[in-house]
């Protein structure tokens, strides 16, 4: 058994435990810990998980947060058996019901998925604040810029905006945990933890539904994201239903919005976008698909030949991309302007993505990729000569 207790510190709450400190330092101080710790049950279950240790929250929670965490565990540790465990998850002490507004709490990261969400939420006429994780990825000064860079954004679709800085991937790593895993919790801790009055939380997916069977298991899906609520709060999961190179079209439309868009994985370049990072590449690329032209949000928007040489499609995540920006560009009519495309859909369909876990859990053989490929293609553009496989999207 592994007893957690929070201490909070100013703006800074850190849950200890067993030996393990997580951090969280919030820009605003819009949680209690004398009445409200279950943003801590969803920080901490994965390493209950993977220590096989049963949890006790020392605080405030609700008999649903807590019947959901050992839901939860119970999911990744059938997925994933080698590295989780299921575990029973309970706190001293019950939570009163909270008041709620007409607010929803929106994750915004100033990417694509985040961006399109919000800017969907906002046309349907939805009231949303904005909380932006500060984690390992960026540095101080970097986060400080990110956080300059959108915040036109912030202002033209959020009634408020909020930063939180937590080490909590740190803590993960330390226990061999990866963030393709672990990052769902993450980001449930800080929902929880800044929740307040507001009526639930709210993320983009960040792929569609049927790109989620490519990338399992990944850490924010739509079985899994659905055990993150307790009686009055939930994270909920949208925007299942559009992939990522359809999501630019909405956001092209607005200068504000495309501006702030940052996205590249080069620690030098970022919050801006470097061109050639395999990010920066395959969102130019998209771009081109879906209208035709790379707007003016690069440091490098060129795309020579070899441009697709940097992604490895061996990563399912990677596969799940180019798919789609293969299928929109024949959709759209838009192949031709973009360099070498035939050679990726040939590297695509030779691939064979490597299994998750290091044992081969649902290894995959490149004849069946290929079809799948080869489906999920027909099923969005139509094209010929996959027709016996089609009706596995069907």
């Amino acid at each position: 058994m592994i007893d957690f207790r929070l201490e909070k510190k100013g703006d800074a709450i850190s849950i200890v435990g067993g030996g393990h400190e997580i951090v969280f330092e919030m820009s605003d101080a819009c949680s209690s810990i004398e009445n409200d710790a279950i943003f801590a049950a969803w920080a901490v279950l994965p390493i209950g998980m993977r220590l096989n240790r049963r949890l006790i929250i020392d605080g405030f929670g609700d008999d649903v947060a807590a019947a959901n965490a050992t839901s939860l565990s119970r999911t990744w540790s059938t997925w994933l058996p080698a590295r989780f465990s299921p575990v029973d998850l309970e706190f001293k002490h019950q939570a009163a019901p909270r008041s709620t507004s007409d607010v929803d709490l929106v994750l915004y990261s100033g990417g694509v998925d985040s961006c399109y969400h919000i800017m969907r939420r906002h046309r349907a006429g939805k009231r949303q604040a904005i909380v932006t994780m500060h984690g390992s990825g960026f540095e101080d000064e970097a986060f400080k810029t990110l956080v300059a860079k959108t915040a036109g954004f912030a202002e033209a679709y959020a009634t408020k905006r909020m930063t939180v800085r937590t080490d909590i991937r740190r803590v993960y790593r330390d226990l061999g945990m990866t963030s393709d895993v672990t990052h769902g919790f993450a980001l449930a801790a800080t929902l929880f933890l800044m929740r307040s009055n507001y009526c639930s939380g709210s993320i983009s997916a960040d792929y569609s539904r049927t790109q989620e069977f490519l990338v399992f298991p990944w850490g924010t899906n739509s079985v899994t994201n659905a055990f993150f609520e307790s009686t009055d709060f939930r994270m909920e999961t949208r925007d299942l239903d559009v992939t990522r190179a359809e999501k630019l079209e909405l956001i092209s439309g607005d200068e504000i919005a495309l501006r702030s868009l940052s996205f590249c994985t080069d620690r030098a370049a970022r919050p801006h976008n470097c061109g050639r990072c395999t990010k920066c590449v395959r969102t130019k690329a998209m771009f081109l698909a879906a209208l035709g032209d790379i707007p003016d949000i690069f440091i490098d928007r060129t795309m020579g030949c070899g441009i697709f040489d940097s992604i490895n499609l061996a990563r399912r995540s990677e596969v799940a991309f180019a798919v789609d920006l293969i299928a929109m560009a024949r959709q759209r009519g838009t192949a031709n302007l973009i360099p070498e495309l035939d050679n990726l859909e040939r590297r695509v369909r030779n691939s064979d993505p490597s299994p998750p876990g290091k044992r081969g859990i649902l290894k995959r053989s490149g004849k069946f990729l290929g079809a799948l490929v080869g489906a999920i293609v027909h099923k969005l553009t139509g094209s010929p000569g996959v027709d016996a496989i089609a009706p596995l999207l069907a």
